[in-house]
């Protein structure tokens, strides 16, 4: 036996005491799983003697891709008023847009100190339910982009009949809506109630569904002016347009034919276009791929909603959406009548498809007045 060595009789020690230890414990585990494994045997007998015989169900079948959106239509709309169905496929669902902001009125409130608290709740509610709206927005395209098989685009999926409208702007805002989310969430993170007040100096910085009315009338206010301006200067009306096509063939549908048609445009004649579709480029020389972007969009909204005609087309429009639309075309609105409003998207709709969607007659509507 040496110090650094345990010598022989504490090994026989310590192996005796395990043994015994392992001895008593053996019986204690076998006793426990039998005992268990007997409550379950009895449950599972009490179980079938008052049940009724089980009897084998078929598998069920997976639905074709056509199927499916019948089977499974999309889910419900959480976030404030609207839903979003699957018969309405012309209107997105109303998440895609500011919900109401209710507002206390100063004679409710006499004292000055709970008016303000409880206008800062009001507006601290609006933020909150408009970030759930961004969100829910956000898991809706991603399950609408389940039904686009790679390398179809959103746009493309639409003009071949997997997508509506309605799916279609729902890809377009949710995606733009995320690219502000993360600016905007700190700002309401750190300012809160008070982010009213510094909305002015960022507007466009602010995800569509958390936009104040106040922010979007001093927007559109905006823009009509500039749009004026653009129309007082005068800028010459492109004179090489293309002539309207031959049968029903659509050519502007096509991202590469928009690029030829932009391409003999002068840089004024952009600059005017950027400021009739209220685009602001932060880089001049992206200005000709926006504009591409913009007018490609806009003519595959035109032929959907000239197709449309068996589910209402523009008829159906809510007044929220028949405002962007025709925001989206470079017409005014503020002040307008709906009735007008409809009338002249309708004017609009109809002569692309007396020119056949050839893009010279989109050309001429954007530079006359």
């Amino acid at each position: 036996m040496t110090p650094r060595t345990p010598s022989s009789c504490v090994r026989t020690v310590l192996s005796l005491k395990l043994q015994h230890h392992r001895q008593k414990a053996i019986p204690f585990i076998h006793h426990h799983f039998v005992t268990r494994i007997q409550l379950i045997r009895h449950h599972n007998y009490a179980t079938q003697s008052t049940s009724k015989p089980h009897s084998r169900r078929p598998l069920p079948q997976i639905p074709s891709q056509d199927h499916a959106a019948q089977l499974y239509p999309p889910p419900k709309d959480s976030s404030h008023d609207g839903a979003y169905t699957a018969t309405d496929n012309i209107n997105p669902p109303t998440s895609t847009l500011p919900p109401p902001l209710h507002l206390p009125t100063r004679a409710s409130y006499p004292s000055t100190l709970t008016y303000y608290f409880r206008l800062g709740a009001a507006y601290a509610t609006f933020y909150k339910s408009g970030l759930k709206s961004v969100w829910h927005n956000h898991q809706t395209a991603r399950r609408l982009k389940s039904r686009i098989a790679y390398p179809e685009t959103p746009l493309q999926a639409a003009l071949s009949g997997r997508l509506s409208r309605a799916d279609l702007h729902v890809l377009l805002r949710s995606a733009n809506d995320m690219r502000k989310l993360p600016f905007f969430a700190v700002l309401v993170l750190v300012f809160g109630e008070w982010l009213p007040l510094l909305v002015p100096f960022f507007p466009r910085a602010v995800p569509v569904p958390c936009r104040i009315p106040q922010q979007i009338l001093q927007m559109r206010t905006k823009t009509e002016q500039r749009r004026r301006d653009s129309f007082r200067v005068g800028v010459l009306e492109p004179s090489n347009l293309p002539p309207s096509p031959s049968g029903d063939s659509w050519p502007i549908l096509s991202l590469q034919n928009l690029n030829r048609l932009l391409l003999p445009l002068t840089a004024p004649q952009l600059r005017h276009l950027a400021t009739t579709l209220d685009l602001h480029p932060r880089i001049p020389i992206f200005l000709r791929r926006r504009l591409s972007t913009r007018l490609h969009i806009l003519a595959i909204d035109d032929h959907l909603l000239a197709t449309a005609t068996k589910v209402g087309g523009i008829d159906v429009l809510t007044l929220d959406e028949l405002l962007l639309a025709c925001e989206s075309r470079g017409l005014d609105t503020l002040g307008v009548p709906e009735a007008r409003l409809r009338r002249d998207l309708a004017g609009w709709i109809a002569r692309q498809e007396r020119d056949r969607g050839g893009g010279g007659m989109m050309m001429r509507m954007l530079f006359r007045r």
